[in-house]
Order: structure tokens, then C-alpha cells, then sequence
């Protein structure tokens, strides 16, 4: 009787050939591994990401795969993911350097999908697209009672604060201004908490943009108003009055008969602030006149300017008002031109004597 023993044709495994003569391969891995790839239009040959293989994918198969990278099994896949990293080097790259997931997966040799998985094996947080958008590092506002006291009065006199978007995670300040010791102070109140930018802009301006974190949102309401924990407190009330004149106020000398003698005037539109500062440094010994009506909405000054609201002055004259009024602020007047006229005014106050 002849030999009936056969071969598999792909892995040369004897078979038995008693059974079933018209067999071929051994296993059905060796009938598809003999098999003679058909491509089809949808279909191409690419190599394993991790073995180097050669297999046949759809393109169906090449478009789920983000990272583009193909594997032949899950055996090549999961070996894939075994990157010699430890945890603490991946925290350390993304949140102490700052470094994004391509930047760590050049590092690597491996590309960004694999790191992204590699931080979730580890439990690592990733940033949102909002916060990954973020060029410079932020710091969160100090919690200072005295320094939002005085923030919120600077914003209200002479800052443009806003959100892009409802979703926005930051909040940028800016402000235009010809004038150098404005610069200087936008700069000082805010490079401890990001970074500042400078532009000139299409008039001549400089252009100040601040980008904060959200523990500054108590900068966004634009209210014609004091906000109400700000008055019962001496301190937070003089931080506050001490922001808002360093944004609108005046403190000069002015030309009385043949003598000189000192002034203070807050002029603005925003009529309930200045009504409220009048009520506050009456309550606290500073004698000021009546609020007057410069100029009605409508009106043109004598620079061309345009008033779009009635535009009222609240006015400070008194020596021993004027002498109360500098003490008490002197220890939060920021911007340094009001520092130097209050320096002059003081001294005139002084000068003439006071009571």
C-alpha cells in the first residue's frame, strides 16, 4: 500500500492523508497564510507598526487608526505600548515642562496617539484643548482683599476686560493709552499673574494686553457702581477710590488770584460710582462739594471729543480734606505721575497751613 502520508503545503506539518486525501494545508491559519492576497480598490498591503509584517488593510481599517499606525494582532499592538517611561517622567515632561504629547513622543521615538494612551495607562490628566491652547504660564489671583479693592477700581475707570466665549478660559485685559507711567502700571499690576504684551496701535497708542486665569472673573461686571463689601471697609473703600483715580482723577495745582493751591477732580460719566465716592468721603471727613454737570451728553470739548453721556465732577479743594484724603491714600496710589502731582499738591497744602 502506498505511502498515504502528505505535507502541509505552507508549513511543511506532516498530515494524514488517510482521512481526508484532498487535503492541503494543516490548520485553516495555513490555508489563509498560502492564500494569495486580493487587493481591491478599498484595500492595500502596509507593514505591521510594530513587527513590520506585511498585511492586508481596508481603508476603513487606516482611517479609525489615529495615530495611522496598523498592527497585525493585538499581541504587536500591546507590545507597542510598552515603552520603557515611568509616570513620573511623563508628569514631569507635560505639566512641569509643559510639553505637549508630539513634543514627549519625539523624545520617545514614538508618536503622540501612543503617548496619549501611555498617559491614560498611567492615570495621567490631560489638558483640555482650551488649556493646551494656553502659550504662557498664568497664575491665579493672590485672594488680597486691599489688591481687588483697588483692581476693581481700575478696571471700572480705565480697563477693557472680556471673554471670547462663554466656554473661554481666559480672560484678557487691555487698555490703550499715550501715556508711559500707564504702561508701567498695567505692567506692574499684572506681569505677577501673566504675561503682558505691548503694541503700538493705528493711532499712535500703546496697546497693553493682558491673557488671566478665571480666578480674575471679578474683573468682567462693567457696573456703574460700587460693589457693595468694598464701602463698610475703610481700607478696601481707600484701595478702591485710590484704582479708580489712578484711572480718572486729577490732582494738580490750579491758579487762584495770585496764589496757587491744590485740587483734586474725579470726572466721569458713570454717575453712580461718583455718587457713592461723594457719600463715602463725606462719611469719612473729606468735605467735597456738590457732584457738578461739566458737560451734557451731546457736546463737543475743546479737543473735538465727542460726550456720548452727561460727563459729572466730583471736586476736592479743602486743605484739611485735601490732607486727609492724600494720607489715607497714599499707601495704595499706584500710578506714578498721580504720585508725583500728589507729592506737589501735598506740599502746597502744607505750605499754606492747615487749620
Amino acid at each position: 500500500m502506498a505511502d498515504q502520508t502528505k505535507f502541509c503545503e505552507h508549513c511543511g506539518k506532516p498530515l494524514d492523508g488517510t482521512k481526508r486525501p484532498a487535503r492541503r494545508f494543516c490548520d485553516r491559519a495555513c490555508s489563509a497564510a498560502a492564500r494569495t492576497p486580493r487587493i481591491a480598490k478599498t484595500t492595500r498591503i502596509v507593514l505591521c507598526a510594530y513587527c513590520g509584517k506585511e498585511i492586508l488593510a481596508t481603508f476603513g481599517r487606516l482611517n479609525q487608526s489615529v495615530s495611522g499606525n496598523v498592527y497585525c494582532n493585538r499581541v504587536c499592538y500591546a507590545s507597542s505600548m510598552r515603552t520603557l517611561v515611568t509616570r513620573e517622567q511623563l508628569d514631569h515632561w507635560y505639566n512641569e515642562l509643559g510639553e505637549d504629547t508630539e513634543q514627549i513622543g519625539r523624545r520617545l521615538e514614538i508618536n503622540g496617539r501612543t503617548v496619549r494612551d501611555l498617559m491614560e495607562k498611567h492615570g495621567l490628566h490631560r489638558r483640555s484643548k482650551v488649556e493646551a491652547a494656553i502659550e504662557y504660564e498664568r497664575r491665579p489671583f493672590s485672594g488680597n482683599q486691599i489688591e481687588k479693592a483697588y483692581l476693581i477700581g481700575f478696571r471700572l475707570g480705565d480697563l477693557n476686560v472680556r471673554m471670547d466665549l462663554p466656554t473661554s478660559q481666559t480672560i484678557h485685559v487691555r487698555c490703550g493709552t499715550t501715556v508711559a507711567a500707564q504702561v508701567d502700571l498695567i505692567r506692574g499690576l499684572f506681569e505677577p499673574y501673566g504675561h503682558v504684551n505691548t503694541r503700538i496701535g493705528t493711532h499712535g497708542e500703546t496697546q497693553v494686553e493682558c491673557s488671566l486665569d478665571m480666578s480674575f472673573d471679578f474683573l468682567l461686571p462693567k457696573e456703574d457702581r460700587i460693589p457693595e463689601w468694598v464701602t463698610p471697609n475703610d481700607q478696601w473703600f481707600w484701595a478702591f477710590l485710590a484704582g479708580y483715580m489712578d484711572a480718572e482723577g486729577y490732582i494738580g495745582l490750579i491758579r487762584n488770584k495770585d496764589r496757587r493751591r491744590a485740587v483734586v477732580e474725579i470726572a466721569s460719566c458713570q454717575l453712580g460710582i461718583l455718587q457713592a465716592l461723594w457719600n463715602g468721603l463725606n462719611a469719612r471727613s473729606v468735605i467735597c462739594p456738590d457732584l457738578h454737570l461739566k458737560r451734557r451728553s451731546g457736546t463737543t470739548d475743546n479737543r473735538g471729543n465727542r460726550h456720548n453721556c452727561d460727563f459729572y465732577v466730583l471736586h476736592i479743594s479743602r486743605k484739611a480734606s485735601l490732607d486727609t484724603l492724600f494720607r489715607e491714600i497714599e499707601p495704595f496710589l499706584k500710578h506714578a505721575n498721580k504720585r508725583d502731582a500728589m507729592a506737589r499738591a501735598w506740599d502746597n497744602v502744607r505750605e499754606r497751613g492747615l487749620p
